[in-house]
């Protein structure tokens, strides 16, 4: 193992950070190190910032993804390497946003099959409703 993966497990332990956070900051540095071909103490913040790139339009991570290497990688520049500040120019991806009206659409249709059928409670185990279904129900339910 070497010094600065053992500093940085050291770092995460007294920041109290869960075994899954552990995992995943060490693997973005990891991966920081590997598409450098380099000790990640000996980069710039130019070569951060290519590498940022490299994830958000080669490797078309999704914004959560991006997100959390930047969190591990950010960590490790602070706490193991003592940098001053970590101040990348790294745009990072918007978060998809889910249109309201489709989303309020899908809703109000769940809620509409919901309606349709009676949940059946444990003391009659057949539904309220009988099972055949005229033309208009059979219509949308589809």
């Amino acid at each position: 193992m070497s010094t600065l993966r053992h500093r940085m497990i050291a770092a995460m332990h007294m920041h109290g950070f869960s075994a899954h956070t552990h995992e995943s900051y060490l693997a973005a540095v990891r991966g920081l190190a590997k598409y450098t071909r380099r000790s990640p103490d000996t980069l710039k913040p130019a070569d951060l910032k290519r590498y940022f790139e490299y994830l958000v339009r080669e490797r078309q991570l999704a914004p959560a993804s991006v997100r959390l290497a930047y969190n591990g990688i950010r960590f490790f520049y602070l706490q193991v390497l003592a940098w001053p500040a970590v101040d990348l120019e790294v745009t990072l991806p918007k978060r998809a946003q889910i249109r309201l009206d489709e989303s309020f659409a899908k809703y109000l249709r769940i809620l509409a099959a919901i309606d349709r059928w009676s949940i059946p409670s444990r003391a009659s185990p057949t539904p309220t409703r009988s099972l055949t279904t005229s033309g208009a129900t059979a219509t949308a339910l589809r």
